[in-house]
């Protein structure tokens, strides 16, 4: 079952009703046609409230392998981006991703990073550090903020 692991975590915190009421919708995409069919369906639901993408540029980068590829990979990618934009503005929601870190070189980059910085209006990278957990909270235009914080069964909680 793919959402078992939401499933319990709604479940643990007494949210179970809102599942069982369906306010909670789960999709799981297999592939790119797939992930990009998405969208044109979740503009056909009338009472979105809030879009959450989990690792964003998997499947493109999956997909897509071979540099003889690389043009239609971004090409596909930065549709699929305007797509999610465009779903955001008309259903005036918000859309939350998450995308994979990479490190290279001793280089830490984001996947599909250049294309997903058009369409971002805040970063949040949460990473443990030793003993702590730190976020750091990004604006294309502002100093960025750093927090700290623990994961307790509510999930995430500022350490003030």
């Amino acid at each position: 079952q793919a959402d078992y692991g939401i499933r319990e975590s709604v479940a643990s915190r007494g949210l179970g009703d809102v599942y069982k009421r369906q306010r909670l919708q789960i999709a799981r995409v297999t592939n790119t046609a797939e992930q990009i069919e998405l969208i044109q369906k979740i503009k056909r639901i009338d009472d979105v409230l809030l879009l959450i993408i989990d690792n964003i540029a998997d499947l493109f980068s999956f997909e897509y392998t071979r540099k003889e590829q690389f043009n239609l990979q971004q090409q596909k990618f930065m549709n699929y981006m305007r797509s999610l934009a465009e779903l955001a503005i008309d259903k005036k929601i918000p859309v939350i991703i998450t995308n994979q870190l990479m490190t290279s070189n001793n280089t830490e980059y984001e996947k599909f990073n250049h294309s997903i910085d058009n369409y971002t209006h805040q970063k949040i990278k949460l990473e443990k550090q030793q003993d702590h957990y730190l976020g750091t909270v990004s604006f294309p235009f502002s100093q960025k903020t750093q927090f700290y914080y623990k994961i307790e069964k509510i999930g995430l909680v500022e350490i003030p």
